[in-house]
């Protein structure tokens, strides 16, 4: 859907007055006391330990994605996520399968990869 939508303004507003009323709810588990900033996007349940990381989820509930790639123009709801894409721009495959020699440039393509060729039976050495 594109920005302009009137829906996905409306899911975005929505999203964002969520994240604005916030209220930490004070639990116990195992004899320890914890506030938590729950999400309350319907059906979501999720909860967080910081504010900020409330309102970094709550974009995962739009299509609000700021972090923009200037390699290949793919968007991203967090920073976090925008940086661990950018290592496939980089040429840098630090993460060999021991099994055919193919390089990743990220540990979880590697595991992927692995776990893929185990059910496969591909890889040598996996």
């Amino acid at each position: 859907r594109r920005r302009s939508d009137p829906a996905l303004a409306d899911t975005q507003s929505a999203a964002m007055s969520i994240y604005a009323s916030a209220t930490p709810i004070t639990t116990t588990v195992n004899d320890e006391t914890q506030t938590v900033y729950p999400c309350l996007f319907p059906n979501c349940g999720k909860t967080f330990a910081r504010l900020y990381n409330l309102k970094s989820h709550s974009r995962t509930h739009t299509d609000d994605r700021p972090f923009v790639c200037h390699a290949c123009s793919a968007a991203f709801s967090r920073n976090h996520d925008l940086k661990r894409h950018s290592k496939i721009h980089g040429g840098d495959k630090p993460y060999k399968c021991q099994g055919c020699q193919k390089s990743f440039s990220r540990l979880d393509a590697l595991k992927r990869h692995k776990s893929n060729q185990r059910n496969k039976q591909g890889c040598a050495n996996v």
